[in-house]
């Protein structure tokens, strides 16, 4: 006896294909860019030496800009960027009794020269300009991170996301950058990373996503020129697109008339 083959039927058949992909689409997960942050304790030996060793330098340029070490401990976390080779990047953060908080980061030179303040926070209040936008930071990261690595990678064929992330991290910002911002609808406004080059190819622009908090998101925008120094940056709060449920009404069917019985035609002889 044969088997007859059983056709599924093609509207059944797209819907199992659509569950299909729209299950593969909910299993994707975030996934995220970071630099590696360690305590004093995780700390590379020789780094938590050189850093216990110049920490009263690194107090005395802190107070310099207002920051005071007499009101109680300060929390510190080094910021692991290769691209900075000749300092330790380390992040001091510390809260008031009503909870605001402040904020520095400290470049300690490994070899010869001396300690460099960003100023981020100082009891919750930024200073005359967000770190992020200020020039005299732009000066700064051309001066720490070596001309030919930041030439280099501020292209397309280096790290610019790398490159990119340590200005965010110098001035003051622990952040995870999201790679694939399309698998939350709430980040429809949200771009993943990206290097746009201009058309004389004389400037690159580097935007990014991160960090995310409870309401909204970061969306970051770093121009470099082509010797790959920074002449304009930029992070800008987002709150989260909320996705729009339609409820489109029912379709109105039309009465079928009522039509005359057919009457039966005589046969011919």
């Amino acid at each position: 006896m044969k088997k007859r083959l059983r056709l599924v039927p093609v509207a059944l058949l797209f819907l199992f294909s659509s569950s299909w992909i729209f299950a593969q689409q909910g299993a994707q997960q975030p996934e995220y860019f970071s630099l590696q942050h360690l305590s004093p304790e995780q700390m590379d030996p020789a780094d938590a030496a050189l850093l216990k060793k110049e920490q009263r330098r690194v107090q005395e340029a802190a107070e310099f800009y207002g920051f005071d070490f007499q009101m109680g401990p300060w929390t510190q976390e080094q910021a692991v960027c290769p691209l900075i080779p000749d300092y330790l990047l380390m992040h001091y953060t510390r809260k008031d009794a009503s909870g605001a908080e402040s904020v520095f980061t400290a470049l300690v030179p490994r070899q010869k020269g001396r300690v460099r303040i960003v100023p981020v926070l100082d009891h919750g209040v930024t200073r005359f300009k967000p770190a992020p936008q200020d020039p005299r930071n732009f000066q700064l990261f051309s001066e720490v991170v070596p001309h030919e690595v930041a030439r280099k990678n501020s292209h397309e064929d280096g790290q610019w996301l790398l490159l990119s992330v340590c200005y965010a991290e110098m001035t003051g910002n622990s952040l995870q950058v999201l790679k694939n911002p399309g698998v939350d609808l709430r980040l429809i406004s949200a771009i993943p990373p990206t290097l746009r080059v201009s058309v004389g190819g004389d400037q690159q622009q580097v935007l990014f996503t991160g960090p995310l908090w409870n309401t909204g998101y970061w969306l970051w925008n770093i121009t470099y020129n082509s010797d790959g120094h920074i002449i304009a940056a930029s992070s800008e709060q987002h709150s989260y697109s909320e996705p729009s449920i339609l409820h489109p009404s029912e379709p109105q069917g039309r009465p079928i008339p009522n039509l005359p019985a057919p009457q039966p035609r005589p046969m011919p002889k």
